[in-house]
């Protein structure tokens, strides 16, 4: 089985590379950027399996997703989407309304093609704090946070046998 990641040289990303086999990753590292290169990431996962979602940068895991689905939604396969809490939660941080309406947008629309009858499937998932050096330094009183091998672990249970 075949994966494509974007997103795979960040904290969660670089987890799920240690734990699946065959993994095809695109991340701004190697020269792929979600917002500019999604032609071309579309191109080189047509032959996976499974996509996992999970870089960000504004609506471009949005758009990556309509117009992955639009490419797969005839074939078995499963596209996961990795979003955030925020998009459920209010609170009140005007500084973080631009990512909230990001995620809840990608979220909005992974739950609209879920309900599409086709052989495609589409999963979202979100997370609350998640233990990254980023999410330590902008939420010091958060105590909670998943690790990043939690969350990746997570993730990789969600692929199917496609």
């Amino acid at each position: 089985m075949k994966i494509a990641v974007t997103g795979h040289t960040g904290a969660i990303g670089s987890e799920i590379c240690k734990l699946l086999d065959d993994v095809k990753g695109f991340s701004r590292s190697n020269g792929y950027d979600i917002r500019t290169d999604r032609d071309r990431i579309l191109m080189e996962a047509d032959d996976c399996d499974v996509f996992i979602n999970l870089a960000n940068s504004e609506y471009a895991a949005t758009d990556m997703l309509i117009e992955l689905f639009d490419e797969w939604k005839d074939e078995r396969k499963q596209i996961i989407n990795v979003g955030s809490a925020i998009a459920d939660y209010y609170d009140m941080r005007l500084d973080l309304a631009p990512y909230a309406a990001q995620k809840a947008a990608l979220k909005q629309v992974a739950k609209m093609l879920n309900h599409q009858k086709t052989p495609c499937e589409v999963r979202y998932l979100s997370f609350g704090y998640i233990d990254t050096p980023r999410m330590r330094e902008k939420y010091p009183e958060a105590t909670d946070r998943m690790s990043t091998e939690e969350a990746a672990r997570i993730i990789c249970s969600l692929i199917s046998n496609t």
